[in-house]
């Protein structure tokens, strides 16, 4: 097998246990934070290119800590790329914001690879109800 499709592998399963996690929290209606979660999945890559990884971070940074808007569904966020790029939670910004341009890229490149499955998982597995 080689890296790639390890790497893809690893991501694949990585995603499909956290997205499973996310069906555990309360509430199922369009304003819980599985339903907020499964929005923010969708989201998140379109942010990561316009805006950039970091920038991108720190804003669901900056949400989680606000009692409005599912703070909980933010935190998630966070705690999934920082499972991506094996950095632990609350060192991930730190780790993103220091890295060199070739680092900050392989960081964003990962990311978005990881993502495709986050992106799939989050709509087929999550028990949301649409609006």
């Amino acid at each position: 097998m080689r890296h790639s499709e390890r790497r893809s592998k690893r991501y694949a399963i990585l995603a499909m246990r956290r997205v499973k996690e996310v069906n555990g929290f309360e509430g199922s209606g369009p304003e819980s934070t599985k339903a907020r979660y499964q929005k923010l999945c969708q989201s998140f890559p379109v942010m990561v290119r316009q805006s950039g990884l970091m920038q991108s971070l720190a804003f669901s940074a900056a949400k989680a800590e606000k009692d409005e808007g599912l703070p909980q569904a933010h935190q998630r966020i966070l705690g999934d790329v920082a499972a991506i790029l094996n950095e632990s939670e609350d060192e991930l910004l730190e780790a993103v914001q220091k890295a060199d341009a070739p680092g900050y890229m392989r960081q964003t490149e990962a990311v978005l690879e990881a993502w495709v499955y986050f992106k799939r998982f989050s709509k087929s597995l999550l028990d949301v109800e649409e609006e």
